[in-house]
């Protein structure tokens, strides 16, 4: 695993697992917590210094510069007009499904990040860009998801 893809290199990246990896090393980093503000919204940077899934894949002041809205919105900022239209969706699709696994409560606990459910069977389920890097890296499945 590469630990410092950035977003805005993310167009360089061939396998999506990389940067699922990433970003799941970064939720489940001990003593982590959920980047929320005091609302109770996530944030892509909050005060104290936590990041989302979004958010760990940007500088500081990209975090600050975009407020939590979507997922693509600092995505499409950064990526949208250096890469196919087919290829920017499943981007954007994958990190979007990363971003609502950090955003659901649920998937928190006071240890930090403990979510209830097999993080990669729900990305595989809801990303067919992930599953397919995903299987064809551990050869699991000779036909794509």
């Amino acid at each position: 695993m590469n630990p410092t893809i950035m977003l805005s290199d993310i167009t360089a990246v061939t396998d999506p697992v990389d940067v699922v990896e990433q970003v799941l090393a970064y939720l489940y980093r001990p003593g982590g917590e959920r980047s929320v503000e005091a609302s109770g919204a996530c944030r892509y940077l909050d005060s104290h210094g936590n990041r989302c899934a979004v958010g760990c894949l940007l500088t500081k002041d990209q975090c600050r510069e975009s407020e939590m809205t979507n997922a693509d919105t600092v995505f499409l900022r950064y990526n949208h007009n250096d890469m196919p239209d087919d290829r920017f969706d499943d981007w954007q699709q994958l990190l979007m499904v990363l971003q609502t696994i950090h955003d659901r409560g649920c998937n928190w606990g006071d240890d930090g990040f403990a979510p209830l459910n097999d993080v990669h069977e729900e990305l595989t389920r809801a990303s067919a860009f992930y599953a397919r890097a995903f299987y064809a890296r551990h050869n699991s499945f000779s036909r794509a998801a």
